[in-house]
């Protein structure tokens, strides 16, 4: 067995090379701040499981055996490197691979935000390493964080090993202790854990490479009963894991328990699911960009990176009056499509209208950014634009693409399948949710991953849609000019609605009106050719413009119909009658609940005087039993 330390030596140094003193108490205070919930911490641990298992493999989460602590257990496609570089501080080998742990501390400060003493352990073919992660090994004057190599296989030899070096160690034997309630028991559950990551009935036997985390004596919850803890943060991760991660594969088996995690959230939930494929340039001002200025111009490719947005209306969301229904945008990053961000509603910070309804509808964004090209905060839950020495032009550039797809889509669906009427599209988005719910459980029986689906998309967008000024494009496209291209694998569509009907009584054109209608006559002025006679008969009287005449176009006008006094009368009469049937109702109904209120009271008197009743016989049986007794005696 060797020992690997992650404390500095007590040689003492030159002055001059003096080496900085870690706290170790400081640190695990300080790590768990950086969390909202516990919820996202396990998330960066599951972050590294995704890393390390790559293309293919298996990810189990689950309780432990007692039910009080959480396992997460995951096979790798490289040899786990030595535990004493895994939990070293703030070293990474993932900065240039695209993964989403690249910091060097997401392992220890998600165990220390979930646990209180949390065991790591690794297998490379049948060789373990064991580290531990607890709050009881710090100090002000160093960050202790030991890891150990075994030289035993998994079974009664490792077990020893196991028991000889930590029962050499206070420390260490105090938190095997916490782990199984005595010295001995901890070693066993230890020991027990090994053997299941080398278990052929499992399914671990086939991985050479595998790691594991124990987080014991969880520290949130709502509850203060260890397991309904492990129950809750268990129940809530396998909820939001879907809606997580967009490009986990499926040859890499995730399950949470014993239930299976199919990721495919987004696919069959959005409404009009389409996609937009936009480059974004990280230095260079769109507004200076030349291929806004010119468009036809060639252009450095070099300069930009590929970014996809996917874009569609959430009917579930849009149908629940408790969830907001305003354009939410969501920010996936690295290679298996974490979440990053997610703004509730980002109508302000994508610069369109946020007054009213406008862009609300359920109306959903999601940026891919697969490539990994956006900086990411330590903790993995904002971009970090700062980074960038032009991170402020990075920033501009990268929401006004978001504003220019946004406007560009939700006014597409808007006029050309709802003519410019929100209430429509939120009524239409009600009546579908019986068929989003229908496309979710079909898709939970099979479904393609996000990146190999064919949603709907539009030709030559980015091309025509013109000039950019203060970050925003200063006009759109016409909608004819576009083209769309309806995907396969867009399962819920609009169905395009009728146009609205306009109240005329008619409408009048010129071809309709003979050529005689054209010849007007003065009335004071004498008539004496027969030929202007034969057409004053004919022609009708001239029209007198009014308010219930008003031109529609310059070919045609529409006859707006003046309301006659009868009509009037008729329909106040109806009104009236109308009013007198509902007061008649309403009196019944008072009478109703007059006489029912007077059932109740009797209904109570009665139950009153039951009781009495029942005193009364009660009293008697006592008196009876009394009776009796004396004249047994």
């Amino acid at each position: 067995m060797r020992v690997n330390e992650t404390t500095p030596s007590s040689d003492t140094a030159a002055p001059s090379k003096k080496r900085a003193v870690v706290n170790g108490i400081g640190i695990f205070h300080s790590w768990p701040r950086n969390f909202p919930n516990p919820r996202d911490a396990m998330f960066d641990l599951i972050d590294n499981a995704v890393d390390a298992a790559h293309d293919h493999g298996r990810i189990w989460l689950a309780a432990d055996d007692r039910g009080s602590g959480v396992v997460l257990l995951n096979s790798c496609a490289a040899p786990v490197k030595p535990l004493k570089k895994v939990l070293e501080l703030y070293t990474s080998e993932k900065q240039a691979t695209g993964a989403v742990g690249e910091n060097g501390i997401g392992l220890k400060q998600g165990v220390v935000t979930l646990a209180n003493v949390a065991f790591v352990i690794s297998k490379n073919h049948s060789k373990y390493s064991l580290g531990i992660v607890a709050h009881c090994l710090q100090s002000e004057s160093a960050c202790w964080l030991p890891s150990f190599e075994f030289k035993s296989k998994a079974g009664p030899d490792l077990e020893q090993e196991l028991f000889t070096t930590f029962d050499s160690d206070s420390k260490l034997r105090h938190c095997v202790t916490l782990y199984g309630d005595s010295f001995l028991g901890g070693v066993r559950r230890l020991s027990k854990v090994m053997l299941h990551m080398d278990n052929a009935k499992r399914g671990w036997k086939q991985y050479p490479y595998v790691f594991c985390l124990l987080l014991h004596d969880l520290k949130h919850g709502e509850t203060l009963v260890p397991h309904e803890r492990v129950r809750d943060l268990l129940e809530q991760t396998k909820a939001d894991l879907p809606k997580h991660y967009l490009h986990i594969p499926k040859s890499i088996l995730v399950t949470v328990g014993t239930s299976i995690v199919k990721f495919n959230y987004w696919q069959p939930r959005l409404v009009e699911m389409t996609t937009f494929d936009v480059h974004v340039n990280k230095s260079v001002l769109m507004e200076e960009d030349a291929f806004w200025q010119h468009p036809r111009k060639a252009h450095d490719p070099s300069q930009y990176y590929p970014i996809r947005i996917y874009m569609g209306f959430d009917a579930l969301r849009a149908a629940d009056e408790t969830q907001p229904s305003t354009g939410s945008l969501y920010i996936y990053s690295r290679t298996c499509g974490r979440l990053i961000r997610h703004s509730p509603d980002a109508r302000g910070e994508i610069n369109v209208t946020n007054g009213g309804t406008e862009y609300c509808q359920g109306l959903t964004i999601l940026l891919d950014d697969r490539h990994g090209q956006l900086p990411l905060n330590p903790t993995k839950h904002d971009v970090a634009f700062s980074e960038h020495a032009d991170g402020v032009i990075h920033r501009a550039n990268l929401f006004c693409y978001i504003n220019i797809v946004t406007r560009f889509y939700y006014n597409y669906y808007k006029e050309s399948y709802f003519y410019k009427r929100k209430k429509d599209i939120s009524e239409a988005l009600k009546e579908m949710v019986p068929r989003v719910r229908r496309a979710i459980a079909l898709a939970n029986q099979d479904y393609k991953p996000i990146s190999q689906c064919h949603f709907n998309s539009f030709s030559n967008l980015i091309r025509k849609l013109g000039a950019v000024k203060n970050n925003r494009i200063t006009r759109l496209v016409p909608f004819k000019d576009v083209a769309i291209s309806k995907g396969n694998d867009t399962v819920v569509c609009f169905t395009k609605q009728d146009p609205p009907q306009v109240s005329v009584a008619s409408v009048v054109s010129p071809d309709q009106v003979p050529s005689t209608a054209c010849v007007f006559t003065d009335p004071k002025r004498p008539l004496h050719n027969t030929k202007e006679k034969e057409a004053s008969s004919a022609a009708p009287a001239p029209v007198e413009r009014s308010p219930f005449l008003s031109p529609v176009s310059d070919d045609s006008f529409t006859l707006r119909k003046r309301p006659r006094l009868s009509e009037e009368k008729s329909n106040e009469e109806a009104l009236m009658k109308r009013v007198a049937a509902l007061e008649s109702e309403v009196a019944q109904l008072k009478e109703r609940v007059v006489t029912q209120e007077k059932l109740e009271n009797e209904i109570a008197d009665l139950k009153d005087a039951m009781a009495r009743q029942n005193e009364i016989v009660a009293r008697l049986n006592a008196r009876f039993k009394d009776y009796t007794k004396v004249c047994l005696c």
